[in-house]
C-alpha cells in the first residue's frame, strides 16, 4: 500500500524509516496501536503481481530488536496471497480471523518484517496488551470489494477490519428536526424526525486518519464498548490536528437504528363548546 493512500489499520512500508515515530513531528513517540496477544492485526499489502510467495514474516521486538520467525504460525492462522494478474497486482492478506496456534507474542511493542524474495515490507509499530476488554472495538467490512486507483480492499470472507481504541462513549444527544408551515395562525407540522447520536474522541496519527476516512463507506460497522454492541448506521470521523506533534484529536459521531420519523401531525378539534382545555382533560381522563 502506498503510504500516502493507506487504507489498512496496520500499514506496511518499504523501509523502517517511514514508520510514524520517525517523522520529525513525532519526536520519537510511538503511538500505541493496540493489538491482542493471540492475533495479528488485520492488514492487506498490495504488490506488483509476480510468482513469488511470501517467504518471510518476522516479529521484531521494538525495544530489544530480537526477531522471531512467525511465518508458519501466521499462515496457519490465515495469512494468504491472492493474485490478480489481469490487473497487474497481488494482495497479501491477513484476515485476523483465527488465533495464532502458539502463544509466541507477549505484551510489548513490535513490528513485522515481511518479504517475498524480491521486496521487503515493514509494518507500523504496534502495542500488544494482555487484555483488550478495557478498549472500545470498532470493526467494519463491506459486502463487496472496495476499489481505489491501482488496487482494492478484498472483502472475501472472513476479512474484517478492526481497531481497539482507548476512549469513552459520551452521553447521547437527541437532535430534533421539524418541517412545518404556519397558515392562518395555526402551525401545521409536515414532518418530524427524532434522532439519537453518540460521540467519542481519541488521539489518532496520520496513518489511522487515512484508514478511518473510508469507514462510513462500508456496509457493516459495529462498535463494541463495555459489553454494549452498537450496530452503526451512520458515522462521521473529523480529525482536529493539534498545533504541535503528530497526533490529531479524532472526533467521532455515530448513529444506530434509533431514528423516528413521523409524516404529518393530526389536528385535535376543540369540540362544539370551544373549551380546548376541558376537551383535552376529558379526552385524557377517558
Amino acid at each position: 500500500m502506498i503510504p500516502n493512500n493507506n487504507l489498512s489499520i496496520l500499514p506496511f512500508y518499504g523501509d523502517v524509516s517511514e514508520q510514524d515515530y520517525k517523522k520529525f513531528q513525532s519526536f520519537g513517540e510511538v503511538y500505541p496501536l493496540i493489538a491482542e496477544k493471540s492475533k495479528l492485526l488485520p492488514f492487506q499489502v498490495r504488490r506488483d503481481t509476480r510468482a513469488n510467495v511470501v517467504n518471510k514474516l518476522n516479529l521484531i521486538d521494538f525495544v530489544t530488536g530480537a526477531s522471531i520467525n512467525i511465518l508458519a504460525e501466521s499462515q496457519s492462522a490465515g495469512l494468504n496471497l491472492k493474485r490478480f494478474e489481469n490487473d497487474g497486482y497481488d494482495l497479501i492478506i491477513n484476515p485476523s480471523a483465527l488465533i495464532l496456534p502458539t502463544q509466541i507474542i507477549k505484551a510489548g511493542q513490535y513490528y513485522l518484517e515481511m518479504g517475498d524474495g524480491v521486496e521487503n515490507w515493514f509494518s507500523e509499530v504496534f502495542t500488544v496488551v494482555n487484555n483488550v476488554k478495557g478498549f472500545t472495538r470498532l470493526s467494519y467490512y463491506d459486502r463487496d470489494n472496495l476499489y481505489y486507483s491501482g488496487g482494492h480492499l478484498d472483502y472475501s470472507a472472513p476479512f474484517k477490519n478492526y481497531l481497539y481504541i482507548k476512549t469513552e462513549i459520551g452521553k447521547p444527544e437527541y437532535p430534533f428536526e421539524e418541517e412545518a408551515q404556519k397558515r392562518d395562525g395555526v402551525l401545521f407540522v409536515e414532518k418530524q424526525i427524532s434522532e439519537k447520536k453518540y460521540k467519542f474522541e481519541f488521539l489518532c496519527p496520520e496513518y489511522l486518519c487515512d484508514a478511518l476516512r473510508v469507514v462510513r463507506m462500508h456496509d457493516y460497522i459495529q462498535i463494541l464498548d463495555k459489553g454494549k454492541k452498537y450496530n452503526v448506521e451512520n458515522i462521521i470521523f473529523e480529525p482536529k490536528w493539534k498545533d504541535q506533534g503528530n497526533l490529531a484529536v479524532m472526533e467521532v459521531e455515530f448513529e444506530c437504528d434509533t431514528i423516528i420519523k413521523k409524516i404529518g401531525k393530526g389536528v385535535v378539534s376543540g369540540g362544539s363548546n370551544g373549551d380546548f382545555n376541558n376537551d383535552f382533560n376529558n379526552d385524557y381522563n377517558n
